[in-house]
């Protein structure tokens, strides 16, 4: 499954479809520094 994002202003979604399912990943405040969200999605 890939990835996607949808930017909402301030924040982001990060999320993957499935044939049935839509996972959300991260929900994340784009007022962060972004070096912060890479060590969150690598864990």
């Amino acid at each position: 499954m890939e990835t996607r994002e949808s930017a909402m202003g301030h924040f982001s979604l990060f999320y993957k479809v499935n044939d049935d399912k839509l996972i959300i990943t991260a929900f994340w405040d784009n007022r962060q520094d972004p070096k912060h969200l890479l060590k969150e999605i690598q864990k």
